[in-house]
């Protein structure tokens, strides 16, 4: 199965295409024409429109299975979905991070930065890693939404990702860092 987003002018249309078959298995339109991000995880499709709104349709037939979707405050900008093991669906945007119930799409905790973060964001099973605009990486405990320790900056992050142990930072200018995942990031990051 193919998940495709096409506009209309009425609004968005989420479709599933049987690629063996070549039929569409289903459409569902949605209400905002602009989406800003689309995401599938565990039999589920997630949905993050202009406005913030966070949405989750179901995989086999396209329904909205949360009765009220849940919304980023402030500008959405570039969204990033990543699902955790606490049934928990972690949603940054350029001003947020908030972890939302994955069953019922309620908010459980929500962190803001006035000044923004960058694009990079990563999550291992209990930890949540995002970019403020300084270049500073900062650890959020899943389940509380606590910040566990903050780093040094950094300046500009190109891409990050993380394991249980450890979390990989790229930098513009080819540096590739290390950080140790669980502890206080305030020695000098390890170069990989």
């Amino acid at each position: 199965v193919t998940l495709g987003l096409e506009k209309a002018p009425a609004g968005s249309r989420l479709h599933a295409v049987d690629t063996s078959a070549r039929r569409v298995r289903w459409q569902t339109t949605l209400e905002e024409p602009e989406v800003g991000s689309l995401t599938a995880i565990a039999k589920a499709i997630l949905v993050i429109n202009a406005d913030g709104e966070i949405c989750r349709y179901g995989m086999q037939d396209g329904n909205e299975v949360w009765t009220r979707c849940a919304t980023l405050q402030g500008a959405p900008g570039t969204q990033a979905v990543v699902h955790t093991r606490h049934a928990r669906v972690l949603v940054r945007s350029t001003r947020e991070i908030a972890a939302v119930d994955f069953t019922s799409g309620v908010p459980h905790w929500r962190v803001t930065d006035t000044t923004g973060f960058q694009d990079a964001f990563a999550a291992n099973t209990d930890t949540a890693f995002v970019v403020h605009a300084d270049g500073s990486i900062e650890a959020i405990d899943h389940q509380r939404g606590v910040e566990r320790w903050r780093s040094q900056p950094l300046g500009e992050v190109s891409a990050m990702t993380a394991g249980d142990d450890a979390i990989y930072v790229a930098t513009p200018d080819r540096r590739l860092l290390r950080f140790d995942a669980a502890n206080d990031a305030t020695r000098e990051p390890s170069p990989a």
